[in-house]
């Protein structure tokens, strides 16, 4: 059997290695960003088994396109080793996303109520001296990321060495505001830019006290078992916690960076809610998710009411 049956398309190849060098506009992310928040916000615990399944599905039709080829039955039969194993892949995938819900939600529940409990220690630490480390220095290590893709943009597009193929993008752009520069900025740069954000929290995490580091690990484990038990004991209403955190959450995430993109066109009574300290981020943040979080159950099925019991037929009065 020739093993590069198992490869993908050439087409999905292609496709794959254009992505990271395909300019991605940072307003557009930002706005699909919001539209996906209010979605999970309002309705997320509703479509929760449903996403869970869908992903099942698309899981294992992945894994059953590649693992197929392998297998010899399959080489005996008309259909196509690959289309028959994504068949069956998703179909295996789909009944163990429907069946794993619970588990699932529960695993979720975790993740993410642990990642709350450790950012509320980490906001109340916030106001002690030295609490959470020294500062790194003078300049935030991801800003500078950011400006040095700006700025290199901009020295390509004076120069003329970036010919991008959108014909509305030209040479024009070297003097446009930054939120426009990153439009040009690719897949490759922006997790250039993840990277820096990873490396610069791991770098404020080895600077912190001891005694703050447990005391952050410490909510965090205690927020996760809480939420891997109310995932376990109510999987709905905990999916409904989850979307309305996350979603929330992706809402603030992808507002900021439109109002930070379209800093220059906006008044400044609106750009300095940038410039708000993290406790108060954090607390919009928890007011939103218990805000979506009520709106969710109470929109949660209820058990329909008992029938009332029927009346007894009345006595027709006697006639003359």
């Amino acid at each position: 059997m020739n093993p590069t049956t198992a490869q993908p398309p050439a087409w999905l190849q292609d496709a794959a290695s254009s992505a990271v060098s395909t300019p991605i506009a940072g307003w557009a992310l930002a706005a699909v960003g919001v539209l996906v928040g209010l979605s999970l916000w309002a309705v997320g615990g509703k479509l929760c088994r449903a996403m869970i399944a869908t992903a099942g599905l698309l899981l294992g039709g992945v894994a059953g396109a590649n693992i197929g080829p392998e297998i010899s039955p399959l080489q005996n039969i008309p259909i196509p080793p690959v289309l028959s194993g994504m068949v069956g892949g998703g179909a295996i995938g789909l009944i163990l996303g429907l069946a794993a819900f619970r588990f699932v939600v529960g695993a979720a529940g975790a993740t993410a109520l642990a990642g709350v409990g450790a950012l509320a220690v980490a906001a109340s630490l916030a106001g002690q001296p030295g609490a959470l480390g020294e500062p790194l220095g003078t300049t935030d290590p991801v800003r500078a990321h950011v400006d040095s893709i700006v700025s290199e943009y901009q020295r390509a597009l004076n120069n003329s060495t970036y010919s991008p193929s959108d014909p509305q993008i030209n040479t024009s752009m070297g003097s446009a505001p930054q939120g426009s520069i990153l439009a040009l900025a690719t897949s490759r740069d922006w997790r250039a830019v993840s990277d820096t954000m990873t490396k610069d929290l791991e770098a404020r995490w080895a600077s912190m006290p001891m005694r703050s580091r447990s005391s952050i690990a410490g909510g965090g484990l205690a927020a996760g078992v809480l939420g891997l038990l109310l995932g376990f004991l109510a999987p709905k209403r905990s999916a409904a916690l989850i979307t309305s955190i996350l979603g929330s959450g992706l809402v603030l995430v992808s507002g900021g960076s439109l109002v930070n993109i379209f800093s220059a066109d906006l008044p400044a009574s609106v750009t300095n809610v940038l410039n708000a300290e993290p406790r108060h981020w954090l607390i919009a943040w928890g007011a939103l998710s218990l805000l979506g979080m009520a709106a969710q159950w109470h929109t949660l099925k209820r058990p329909p009411a008992p029938k009332p019991a029927p009346r007894a037929p009345q006595a027709q009065p006697a006639t003359a």
